[in-house]
């Protein structure tokens, strides 16, 4: 005979008196901790708040995703504290768990954490040979490697093996980038036209907030920021997003899902425009040049005119609409003004110095031989050349690898049925393009080292493509013999 336990509880204790007295005393319990130890209660929200983010990423991987791209889009640099030596990127952290959770789950039901590609190769060289650099660069620390670590390597490797685990990843990816443009495109619009920025508000780091929460103008203009700190950086995340509505839109069946990805891709190019970045522009025209190198055949090809119909179409509205958003770009009306036109000469300049022999050296400088001898400025607005100058050549070059291993990708991806996989490295490859005109900042590097994990997934899925389209092959002969 079963045991049962059958225990008859006093009718108050179920009543609704009972519920509302028991709530009563667990908001005053918490109020009191909330004033007497509010860090303890902050770090019980935050291990509750992991707790879920673990749970949907086991569960659902494709919410997990978009939920850390709208953290690394959605929280400014500013609004993130400061951890001893560690700016605490929240997308970082959230990107960190999920390695941690993850490789250890990848280990013990697969036998190894992830089936490595040439971009993963090419990643954990460029990481391995900074670290060697720390012996003997006179200029870099452990403290600033793991800084590195933890907002470069973290994003990177979280994304590759939370992607991974998605049917659809460029799906995934396109979506998740066109809703943090759903959000922050209103905001971009009001900043252009007049209006405050709330993002300004998050000042939950001071350091990050002076250098960071302000506008910036050009040809009188404001230049739209919204929550990412600098134009450029918000050029570049809007043009990502751009080249990724595209691609859906010309890899898509169904005819009026193919024209709703086109209209969300011509937001995020509107959007980014309000920038006043040649950045952006950059990224968008290289993307739509590998799309297409790519996708010439079948029906994408006449899907390929209407992209561009519709990017001349955008250029022709934005600069009979506001004029000034194209004034970046060559060609497009007269405007000069003397810090716009300086600008690229200084970054000529500092190239110019970077090349001269004997400049840079292989495992870094011990004072800055680059800045100091160029005029028009004092920032290095290439991250390539801060790279070289703290850390050496030899890190450099496998950087300029990481980009080569993404160009490799996307031709192996040439001709491939079903989703645009090529996308993936393409838009990677275009944000490493991007950082030739500005440096590492804000989110933005986040956002660089997500979307290089991303390719890493990509690579992955072309490569296991190929291997299924070989073994075809053979079947046939064999059917045939």
């Amino acid at each position: 005979m079963p045991f049962s336990l059958n225990l008859q509880l006093p009718r108050f204790v179920t009543s609704t008196a009972a519920g509302a007295a028991l709530a009563g005393a667990l908001g005053v319990v918490l109020g009191a901790l909330l004033v007497a130890k509010p860090i303890l209660v902050g770090l019980l929200v935050v291990l509750g708040l992991a707790l879920l983010g673990v749970y949907i990423a086991l569960r659902s991987p494709e919410i997990a995703f978009g939920g850390i791209v709208l953290l690394m889009a959605l929280i400014p640099t500013y609004a993130a504290p400061s951890v001893g030596s560690l700016l605490f990127f929240p997308a970082a952290a959230a990107s960190w768990l999920l390695v941690v959770v993850l490789a250890w789950r990848n280990l013990a039901t697969k036998g190894r954490i992830m089936r490595l590609t040439g971009v993963d190769v090419t990643v954990l060289l460029f990481f391995a040979l900074m670290a060697i650099s720390l012996a003997f660069s006179p200029r870099t620390s452990f403290s600033t490697y793991k800084n590195l670590l933890f907002i470069w390597f973290g994003p990177y490797l979280g994304v590759r093996l939370l992607l991974a685990e998605c049917r659809h990843p460029v799906k995934v990816v396109s979506v998740s980038f066109a809703l943090a443009i759903a959000v922050l495109a209103p905001v971009a619009v009001a900043e252009v036209l007049g209006g405050s920025n709330p993002f300004f508000n998050l000042d939950f780091n001071s350091t990050e907030f002076n250098v960071w929460a302000s506008q910036i103008a050009r040809f009188g203009q404001t230049r739209a920021v919204a929550s990412f700190g600098h134009p450029i950086a918000f050029s570049m995340f809007c043009a990502a997003a751009a080249l990724f509505c595209l691609a859906m839109a010309l890899s898509n069946e169904n005819r009026n899902t193919r024209f709703f990805w086109y209209a969300l891709g011509g937001v995020a190019i509107g959007v980014q425009a309000l920038a006043l970045s040649r950045t952006g522009w950059v990224m968008i025209a290289i993307g739509v040049v590998a799309i297409a190198a790519v996708s010439v055949k079948g029906p994408v090809r006449r899907r390929l005119i209407t992209l561009f119909v519709l990017a001349i179409a955008v250029i022709l509205v934005v600069s009979a609409v506001m004029p000034h958003e194209l004034s970046v770009l060559p060609g497009f009306g007269h405007k000069t003004e003397s810090t716009y036109a300086t600008s690229g000469l200084y970054r000529e300049k500092l190239l110019d110095r970077a090349l001269e022999p004997g400049v840079l050296g292989a495992w870094g400088n011990a004072t800055n031989q680059v800045t100091p001898y160029v005029d028009f400025g004092t920032a290095t607005d290439n991250a390539y050349i801060i790279l070289a100058d703290l850390w050496g050549l030899v890190p450099t070059f496998a950087l300029f690898g990481i980009a080569g291993s993404l160009l490799y990708t996307t031709a192996r991806a040439y001709g491939q049925d079903g989703e645009l996989l090529a996308i993936l490295p393409i838009v990677a490859f275009t944000a490493l393009v991007g950082i030739f005109f500005v440096a590492f900042i804000t989110q933005q590097q986040v956002m660089i080292w997500m979307l290089i994990g991303a390719a890493g997934v990509g690579a992955e899925r072309v490569s296991a493509n190929r291997r299924r389209e070989r073994d075809q092959r053979r079947r046939s002969v064999r059917g045939r013999a």
